[in-house]
């Protein structure tokens, strides 16, 4: 489980839901999936009203800008402000004598996650190792023997990224349409059953447009569909 970072707390995906209203929570979000109470904090902030949200509810959330795979399978949402901020401080610690895991995680933009692992083969774009180092001796060490080609890092995120975590990312982020047979099933496990909340949730995000025929309608109505 991720510790808090300094003044930076770490809340579960499914606990920050509890905040944003029942549709949010009304998902089976991963258990190892969070977001960071500076982000918690920028989502709860009143949208401005629009003319598709006029009593202010539209955009209620940050869009998830970039994630940070953990070699645990954890998997922190970052804003584009906090990924770049992030970046910023990792560049700050070289040289520094601040020591870096032997598995450090990877950030990367949440779209090329969904790229890397829908399988297409097209190499893995923005993915950064955060390893701080020490020395430059180390640095060339490390160069060494970390994975640093686009096909080494995309076989490092298949390993430690699933399923469940990517659709719960996604999800959250208001997608409606997912790549593969295996996406499309776990989105079925998180949303059968609740197509008023998947409405509202994106209505939310302003992307209701996109729920008509979507992976995300289908899902929903596989279990109202048994039911009968």
């Amino acid at each position: 489980m991720l510790r808090a970072a300094g003044s930076i707390a770490f809340v579960p995906l499914s606990a920050a839901a509890q905040l944003l209203g029942p549709a949010v929570a009304a998902f089976d979000w991963s258990t190892k999936v969070y977001c960071t109470s500076n982000f918690l904090h920028a989502i709860q902030q009143p949208a401005t009203p629009s003319a598709g949200a006029l009593d202010g509810t539209g955009h209620y959330q940050r869009y998830v800008g970039a994630v940070l795979v953990f070699a645990s399978g954890e998997l922190l949402l970052l804003s584009e402000r906090e990924a770049e901020a992030l970046q910023e401080l990792v560049w700050a610690t070289w040289g520094s004598g601040v020591q870096s895991s032997s598995e450090p995680p990877l950030l990367l933009p949440l779209c090329y996650a969904r790229q890397a692992m829908a399988g297409t083969g097209d190499p893995l774009l923005l993915c950064t190792q955060l390893r701080p180092l020490s020395t430059a001796g180390s640095a060339r060490a490390a160069a060494a023997n970390a994975p640093n080609s686009p096909q080494q890092l995309a076989a490092v995120l298949q390993r430690r990224l699933g399923a469940k975590e990517l659709i719960s990312a996604r999800l959250f982020n208001g997608a409606a349409s997912y790549d593969s047979q295996q996406q499309r099933q776990v989105l079925q496990e998180l949303a059968s059953g609740r197509c008023e909340e998947a409405q509202e949730l994106l209505m939310l995000r302003d992307q209701l447009h996109m729920f008509a025929r979507s992976d995300l309608e289908r899902a929903c109505d596989v279990v109202v569909q048994v039911a009968r």
